[in-house]
């Protein structure tokens, strides 16, 4: 669902330039946390979406036509970490961040793609491939650890 730190550096010429990769990773979880809040706020205010029993939702939404100036920091903060926990794990809430996180990926992907030079398109497609590579092994690896074993109990 996200892209990770050496596909972020192809995309954006980071190169050995640490500094820069890090100003382009934290500012692409930024953007990520930014839209993690704005999908709960979505949820939270759609009515035909069910939501999880839990205080702290029921008091932000009591809120949510009042001044929260009048609030204090702490506490709103208190409550979202509440209601986050709440409602991370609903189904609902992580269709909605997927679709949401996907599609700022894909903005990613076509405008810093159309940048890149040759051997920075070919260096992401051999980073890509390994990865798949990787993960393809990988779940051949963990297959063959799950499967049903011979019992090794006499009978």
């Amino acid at each position: 669902m996200y892209i990770d730190e050496t596909v972020l550096n192809i995309l954006y010429k980071v190169g050995d330039n640490k500094a820069l990769g890090k100003v382009v990773l934290d500012d692409y979880q930024q953007n990520i946390n930014r839209i993690s809040i704005d999908v709960a706020k979505a949820y939270l205010a759609n009515p035909t979406i069910p939501k999880p029993k839990n205080e702290a939702i029921e008091e932000l939404l009591k809120m949510k036509n009042q001044d929260t100036e009048k609030v204090s920091k702490s506490k709103l903060e208190y409550l979202y970490v509440k209601v986050m926990t709440s409602i991370a794990s609903t189904p609902e809430y992580v269709y909605m961040l997927e679709k949401a996180v996907k599609r700022f990926n894909e903005i990613i992907f076509k405008t810093q793609l159309a940048e890149l030079g040759e051997d920075e398109k070919k260096e992401l497609d051999d980073y890509l491939a390994n990865l798949e590579t990787t993960y393809t092994k990988n779940a051949e690896i963990l297959e063959k650890m799950t499967e049903k074993q011979p019992s090794s109990q006499p009978s």
